[in-house]
């Protein structure tokens, strides 16, 4: 590969390693504040409040009272939440209790 196909490639993945960023930030302020999930249970509803907020924010009407940067702050909110009940389902639940 040619460095300016190389450069074209990064290019192209430039919205998705910006966005992975802000989650990236997300995530570490929100584990922070307020660590990891205390169970599934308390992952799961995080993670629905977050999908709600989202989903208020999409079925905005009119139209242009949605606000793309709301929607994608959501978003980015679901996202950070997301990657943070993997991470406990990996080091964190205790499935024996």
């Amino acid at each position: 590969m040619t460095d300016s196909v190389k450069e074209e490639k990064k290019e192209e993945l430039r919205p998705e390693l910006k966005m992975l960023d802000l989650i990236e930030e997300e995530y570490k302020k929100a584990f922070a504040t307020h660590g990891s999930f205390r169970s599934p249970h308390e992952g799961y509803a995080i993670i629905k409040e977050e999908m709600d907020e989202l989903w208020d924010e999409v079925k905005k009407k009119p139209l242009v009272a949605r606000s793309r940067p709301a929607m994608k702050n959501e978003a980015k909110q679901v996202a950070a939440m997301a990657l943070r009940f993997m991470i406990d389902c990996e080091i964190t639940f205790d499935m024996e209790g």
